[in-house]
């Protein structure tokens, strides 16, 4: 598994490079190569190999409040990347995560440019039975962004 985080806005050269790095040190030693070929040998390592790519903070490259995540100016060179992890066949996995304002995160589709799931929002799961010093609509605020409540035995969601 490779984990990249995109918090710090890495250029797309400089994560092709720490995949490969990795993966395929010695294409590295050859000096300087174009960006296809590089994704090209990632792409090879890709085939080759059952390889976990997770790449977090998705958001840092996405439009504000674009739903189908188009790309910001300036992260256009990253499309090339996701468009053919997505589109070649190979047995390695992309995971596109992202946070959001709200507090979850979400799995993207490469293809679609799609969230694919959101969940595990701030508050999901959390047990508030019994807290004290919450008002009745604090309480309903709560649960409604997904805390439980147990009542009598039974989960109030």
């Amino acid at each position: 598994m490779l984990f990249r985080s995109l918090r710090d806005a890495p250029s797309y050269e400089a994560l092709l490079e720490s995949y490969l790095s990795v993966l395929a040190p010695e294409s590295l030693a050859l000096g300087s190569q174009s960006q296809e070929h590089r994704l090209s040998q990632l792409l090879l390592e890709l085939r080759s190999r059952r390889v976990l790519l997770v790449l977090d903070n998705l958001e840092v490259l996405l439009e504000a409040g674009e739903v189908l995540g188009r790309l910001r100016p300036g992260f256009e060179a990253y499309e090339p990347l996701l468009r053919q992890v997505a589109q070649t066949a190979h047995q390695s996995c992309l995971l596109l995560a992202s946070g959001s304002i709200d507090g979850s995160v979400k799995l993207w589709d490469v293809e679609s440019r799609a969230p694919l799931w959101s969940g595990w929002q701030t508050y999901e799961r959390l047990d508030i039975t019994g807290i004290r010093g919450l008002t009745q609509a604090q309480k309903a605020t709560l649960r409604a962004l997904g805390a439980v409540e147990k009542r009598g035995g039974l989960l109030k969601e």
